[in-house]
């Protein structure tokens, strides 16, 4: 009986314990966050490792850059400073500055700049202006801009203006342009570039000092106020993005590789060495792809942010796509045809051949790693808590976060020394914006090297800007701008008024005019007589006797062009009034 009572509480109790097992395995948690698996642990292990390597060279690399930018900018505010004329001109070689344009696209700006260039770069050497354009068909603005070639300007400044017939690019127009060059050094600038006044005197010094045989000025926004607070957050990022290529990503790479690259504008050539070379029209980037054939040539290539130039914000994101889209093609389509050169090469040093390969092939892997880095990373924190990835995983994520924002650090740093303290946010947020912007471009690389492989790369689009269409819209009455007493728009006001404060003997800026030349709203000019004050309220006349300094042309449209006295120099250059294609043409006044 108790052997019975025994095993009758030993079955009760198995059968409690084998319940209770089941209830506890039933009422236990699923863990949300299982941790990752092997193959996922030692893939990220991986990736963060050579993401560590990169940071650990850039995060140093950009301190140096951020102390001796705070040095050479102490430098460039010392020759600014500097008196007109202090310098004396026989030191400095003589400069041609191409302009390149396809003038139906450029027609509203081209003047524009080849007045910048003219009155505002402040180079004390010699400095010739080379305008090379294309055009489908005669337009009214060629008359005006052969003119030009006439006119002797303050300083020994001249103009020349080439048509190619039969280009189809910019390329084309460059390669016709250097073969006409005779001075020993060649500024390229796109035709909505306005250089800073110094910039120019910058490269030269550079290029004397490295004895490079190019130097890659900088390139910032310089309209970043447009007609919608979304364009003009689009310019400020756009600017943004410049600063922080120009004067972080490019200076580092040229540390890494011992070379800089050609990046379309703003740069400085020795013309014995650009004449070596064709730019191709059959790449989307004839820029980068004349850099790599000379970097493969042991050509010496430098960068020099502080040498800036301003260029417009393209007028909407289509354009902005197909812009960004057709420069990441060309540098594919170099960065392919670059390894098949470098491959064949031997007499390349080791620093020189890991430049080229970091500079091209590395930067799909560098792109790859950032994206999983700032894209990919946050995303699997989703899922994976950060302690189960292991120690080292664990530390390689830390690290490659404190170096990143070190160097974000250093990019800001830099943005308040060359820039206000607005553009230095923007900066800040540029790089807040990161993930979007690796994705971004990730995206574009992939779409462009689907179009390399199948052959559909397709046409060369047109960069439209938006500050020319948003130009004439203020002036047609479509936007509302500021202006000046004398309607000058606010873009145009400071350079016109240093123009005339330059050159009027009273100093009075618009009070008086300057010998025979006053200013508009529209661009056009009138002649007065000497010291006569502007009178707004005189009307046009048709006709304009000869004493006056009216010129008649032959289709009997007065000429924009005044008359000059035996050697005397034109100080000021302004936009001429017959932009007969322009929506503008039925509202610009005559000649008066």
């Amino acid at each position: 009986e108790k052997l019975s009572t025994m095993s009758a509480a030993a079955g009760l109790a198995a059968c409690l314990m084998l319940l209770f097992s089941e209830v506890d395995a039933a009422s236990e948690v699923v863990d949300p966050n299982p941790p990752p698996g092997e193959g996922l642990q030692w893939t990220m292990f991986v990736i963060l490792f050579l993401l560590c390597i990169i940071n650990s060279a850039f995060c140093p690399i950009s301190a140096y850059l951020s102390i001796g930018g705070w040095i050479r900018g102490r430098a460039i505010d010392h020759l600014r400073a500097r008196p007109a004329g202090s310098n004396d001109p026989s030191k400095y070689p003589p400069v041609c500055a191409i302009v390149p344009c396809f003038l139906p696209n450029e027609e509203g700006i081209i003047m524009t700049t080849i007045q910048h260039c003219i009155t505002q770069i402040t180079y004390p050497g010699q400095l010739t202006l080379m305008v090379v354009y294309n055009t489908p068909t005669d337009m009214a603005i060629e008359k005006d801009l052969r003119a030009l070639e006439s006119v002797e300007f303050d300083l020994g400044r001249r103009v020349k203006v080439l048509r190619v017939h039969g280009s189809r690019s910019k390329a084309e127009n460059l390669n016709e342009a250097i073969k006409r060059v005779s001075e020993p050094l060649v500024a390229i600038y796109d035709a909505d570039h306005h250089p800073d006044a110094e910039s120019l005197q910058i490269l030269v010094d550079k290029l004397e000092e490295t004895g490079a045989d190019a130097v890659q000025g900088s390139v910032y926004i310089r309209d970043l106020q447009q007609a919608s607070c979304a364009h003009t957050c689009l310019a400020r990022f756009i600017g943004a993005e410049f600063f922080a290529q120009f004067f972080i990503f490019f200076p580092i790479l040229e540390v890494i590789s011992s070379t800089g690259f050609f990046g379309g504008s703003n740069a400085l050539w020795r013309v014995s060495v650009l004449r070596d070379y064709q730019f191709s029209t059959v790449v989307q980037t004839e820029d980068i792809d004349v850099s790599a054939r000379a970097i493969l040539n042991n050509r010496k290539l430098a960068f020099c942010p502080e040498a800036r130039s301003g260029e417009l914000t393209p007028a909407d994101l289509q354009t902005l796509y197909r812009q960004r889209l057709r420069w990441l093609i060309g540098w594919d389509q170099v960065t392919l045809s670059c390894m098949k050169a470098l491959a064949k090469k031997r007499d390349f040093s080791c620093r020189k051949a890991f430049g080229l390969f970091f500079i091209f092939p590395l930067r799909w892997l560098i792109m790859c790693m950032t994206f999983c880095a700032g894209v990919i990373t946050p995303y699997l924190s989703l899922f994976y808590v950060i302690t189960d990835w292991g120690f080292w995983t664990r530390g390689e994520l830390y690290y490659s976060l404190t170096t990143y924002w070190l160097v974000v650090a250093a990019a800001v740093l830099r943005a308040v020394q060359h820039d206000s303290k607005l553009g230095a946010l923007w900066v800040l947020i540029f790089y807040l914006c990161g993930p979007l912007y690796i994705t971004w471009t990730i995206s574009l690389v992939i779409i462009g090297l689907v179009k390399i492989f199948t052959g559909k790369v397709g046409a060369w689009h047109v960069t439209r800007r938006a500050n020319s269409e948003v130009n004439l819209a203020k002036q047609s009455g479509e936007a509302q701008a500021t202006t000046n007493g004398a309607g000058l728009l606010d873009e145009e006001e400071e350079g016109m008024h240093a123009i005339l404060r330059s050159s009027s003997p009273s100093g009075a800026g618009m009070s008086r005019i300057p010998s025979w030349i006053a200013f508009n709203p529209f661009g056009t000019f009138r002649f007065n007589q000497m010291d006569e004050p502007l009178d707004e309220t005189r009307r046009p006349r048709e006709t304009i006797p000869e004493e006056d300094g009216g010129v008649i042309s032959p289709t009997g449209s007065p000429t924009w062009l005044p008359t000059r006295t035996q050697g005397e120099k034109l100080k000021a250059l302004v936009l001429p009034s017959s932009f007969r294609s322009s929506p503008l043409a039925a509202d610009r006044t005559s000649l008066h």
